[in-house]
């Protein structure tokens, strides 16, 4: 009880309350795409202050970094076939934390794949898993 007390009163009164959930990875889904190519676009979805994040594929960094602001970013990533792990890390919190992205993850026709929010602390990062599937664009016409 007196370490909530203790990490409570060494925060900054500018960060406002930090929960806890906000502090571990998130596994946001499993999804299938039958485009090679996918586009993620981000934004911060609160004031913008600084939240930056990097986008890994794959275990690799494949956007270093992304300073979000009120417009959408997009940037694109080359699937492989089969199994692609997609991880949005939160770099910093800005200047009022936690780090509030917003991101839509699109396929090649533009057909929305998924889409969060978040409110994610230094470090930790979103997950997700895209199937590179070439029969998932037959089954759904």
């Amino acid at each position: 009880q007196s370490k909530q007390y203790t990490d409570k009163m060494n925060k900054k009164s500018s960060d406002g309350e930090i929960l806890e959930k906000f502090k571990s990875d998130s596994f946001l889904g499993e999804f299938r795409t039958g485009t090679k190519i996918i586009s993620i676009a981000c934004r911060d979805h609160e004031a913008p202050d600084g939240d930056l994040v990097r986008i890994w594929l794959n275990d690799r960094i494949a956007v270093d970094a992304i300073l979000l602001e009120v417009g959408f970013k997009e940037v694109y990533l080359d699937l492989n076939e089969g199994i692609n792990k997609i991880e949005i890390e939160a770099l910093n919190q800005g200047e009022s934390g936690p780090n509030t992205a917003q991101f839509v993850i699109y396929d090649q026709k533009k057909g929305m794949i998924t889409t969060n929010k978040w409110n994610l602390t230094t470090g930790v990062k979103a997950k997700l898993v895209i199937l590179k599937d070439d029969g998932t664009l037959e089954e759904q016409k």
